[in-house]
């Protein structure tokens, strides 16, 4: 090998090498971030994808205890109802009792 190279590569070696190795960290850990961004959005849109899913049924679940909940004091209400028309009744013809043995006095 011609003095003139070998010289040349002495001296270009140790700067070379480091640099190199540098470069090639940089390259494959940019490659690894690629990859994490990647698997971020498609866990990402996964994750999203769930949420809407439990969104949906628990508005779905809402809505039927709503509505068993408005039935339910729909008919308490007028079961409550048709208990106070029978004791006004009960009231009503106790004092018209009451008013008929007065009127007869």
């Amino acid at each position: 090998m011609n003095p003139f190279w070998q010289q040349l590569t002495l001296s270009l070696a140790p700067a070379l090498l480091p640099t190199l190795a540098v470069l090639i960290g940089i390259l494959t850990n940019r490659y690894q971030l690629e990859s994490l961004r990647n698997e971020m959005k498609t866990g990402d849109e996964s994750l999203r994808n769930e949420m809407r899913t439990l969104d949906t049924s628990l508005r779905s679940e809402m809505r039927t205890l709503d509505t068993s909940l408005r039935s339910e004091m729909k008919s308490g209400f007028e079961a409550q109802k048709e208990m106070w028309r029978t004791e006004l009744r009960r009231v009503e013809e106790i004092l018209d009792a009451r008013l008929k043995h007065l009127e007869e006095q």
